[in-house]
């Protein structure tokens, strides 16, 4: 009789269950210790549950800078810590009051005023306070903050001086009597309702700036 045969009446061989992963067998221990042994699994539980709480008042940290998000092996981030290492880790605040021409001006500098002596109040949050500046040295670059549509305006000027700027003795002539010579001819070529031309308009204003300084 060869091993693949079977005697006939004998029952069929039992079959072995197949072996549980480890993982499975693992949380069946872990269950039935539990049952076996319930007040021993509660007192570990209370044990480990008070390291956890002391843990965290003790060694929990919150960390809201943005270098956390990034590792400190990143090239940006090592260029960072490179420049603040150099120049501090300081943070700027700018602050801007826009309001609605000169006539706003004390309204806005009375914002200011009252948002400064509050920043003046936590030093704990802001350890240095400038708001005043002295802006005369400012006054030679003026043409830098005009719009570019006055700085056309001005450009149109100086096209039509162009002759006065051209000559050396020009400006010899430049005087208040020719300007106001200049004026009256231009004024009696006006007729009665005539409206002013954008050049006559331009040079009566600026006749006027320079005759009351």
């Amino acid at each position: 009789m060869t091993p693949s045969e079977t005697v006939p009446g004998a029952g069929a061989p039992r079959q072995r269950a197949p072996r549980l992963p480890l993982v499975p067998r693992l949380l069946a221990g872990v269950v039935l210790c539990a049952a076996r042994f319930p007040f021993l699994v509660l007192a570990v539980t209370a044990v480990t549950l008070f390291f956890c709480v002391w843990g965290a008042f003790t060694r929990l940290q919150y960390r809201t800078q943005r270098d956390e998000m990034l590792s400190p092996d990143k090239e940006c981030q090592q260029r960072w810590r490179r420049y603040v290492a150099e120049f501090g880790d300081d943070e700027d605040m700018v602050v801007v009051v826009r309001g609605g021409g000169p006539k706003a001006r004390p309204r806005m500098s009375a914002a200011l005023e009252a948002l400064a002596e509050k920043i003046r109040r936590r030093p704990e949050h802001f350890d240095r306070l400038f708001y005043k500046v002295d802006l005369h040295p400012l006054h030679d670059r003026v043409l830098l903050f005009l719009p570019p549509s006055e700085i056309a305006q001005i450009q149109e000027s100086l096209e039509g001086m162009r002759r006065l700027l051209a000559a050396r003795a020009g400006w010899s002539l430049f005087n208040l009597q020719m300007l106001l010579g200049e004026a009256t001819g231009r004024l009696k070529q006006l007729r009665p309702g005539q409206p002013l031309s954008a050049d006559e308009e331009r040079f009566l204003t600026q006749l006027v700036a320079i005759t009351r300084s």
